[in-house]
């Protein structure tokens, strides 16, 4: 699939994918299993090269959109520090290349940028 399809028809598909499997899982409608870390754990440690997309709120951290928006009102943006700091960790290792899939504002995803710059944010 990969050489047959340019790389936006390969990323735009893929995330579809994700998507529709997302609204499925949430239906009830999908066979989504836990994630199998007896699998996951080894081929991470034994990979040259990782790919690491992360759903950063709502997945990563619960947050509360009310609140969030008065902050940014304020022009505060505050993630939990626990929560940046184990993204930070994960793209600190050189094998790792982690984005950052988000809803934020952009105001908000420059602030994260600050944060943790070595992040993709999408």
């Amino acid at each position: 699939h990969v050489v047959t399809q340019t790389a936006q028809a390969f990323a735009t598909s893929f995330l579809m994918r994700c998507v529709r499997t997302n609204i499925e899982h949430m239906r009830g409608d999908a066979n989504v299993l836990p994630l199998d870390l007896g699998r996951v754990i080894p081929r991470y440690k034994h990979s040259q090269r990782r790919l690491i997309l992360i759903d950063f709120e709502d997945t990563l951290w619960e947050r509360d959109p009310l609140v969030e928006r008065q902050r940014e009102k304020e022009g505060r943006f505050e993630p939990p520090v626990g929560t940046v700091d184990a993204v930070e960790k994960l793209s600190l290792n050189p094998k790792n290349e982690v984005w950052l899939l988000s809803g934020l504002s952009k105001k908000a995803l420059d602030e994260v940028n600050k944060l943790i710059p070595k992040v993709g944010l999408m």
